[in-house]
């Protein structure tokens, strides 16, 4: 999708640490008020949603193709690999958690091509785990990816078995 600058309010654009450096991820904000998030490789966006407002976005269907409704509101439930609450939509709010023993999320196994946000309105800090036996970022396999307190990520999947995640 092309669209003019005067279209869009607010652009970031960031690469993603370690060796995939031809990846970036991109959310942009459209004067209308609508959001948009692409995960692009060396070749070319594969993956792109536009969404409404983030008011809007409770109740909206995912986009295509990332699961079914999004997450209104969910709790994490465990804090270890495993036990945490599942991810499998596209929109997560994660509005309750428990330090040190209800604290985590787990990500469905990364297939190229899926993305999740996250965004942790909560004053605990939450690790991520991916599925066992895979990596988030340049993390060890099985390793928690740590989402700060009161903070958003973008996770993607750019390759089978790895998840790509930033903070925007």
């Amino acid at each position: 999708m092309k669209v003019g600058p005067a279209a869009v309010e607010k652009f970031q654009q960031f690469n993603v640490p370690g060796d995939d450096s031809n990846y970036h991820f991109e959310s942009f904000t459209f004067a209308s008020g609508k959001l948009g998030t692409a995960i692009k490789a060396n070749r070319g966006t594969f993956k792109a949603e536009v969404l409404e407002s983030m008011h809007q976005i409770k109740s909206q269907e995912t986009p295509a193709g990332a699961g079914a409704d999004a997450d209104v509101s969910v709790s994490a439930i465990g804090n270890a690999q495993g036990a945490g609450f599942a991810v499998v939509r596209y929109y997560n709010v994660v509005d309750s958690a428990t330090g040190g023993s209800a604290d985590s999320l787990d990500l469905a196994a990364a297939i190229r091509g899926d993305v999740h946000m996250i965004v942790n309105d909560t004053a605990i800090q939450l690790q991520m785990y991916p599925a066992s036996g895979e990596k988030i970022n340049d993390l060890a396999d099985d390793a928690a990816f740590d989402i700060d307190a009161f903070t958003t990520v973008i996770v993607g999947c750019l390759v089978d078995g790895v998840f790509k995640a930033k903070a925007i």
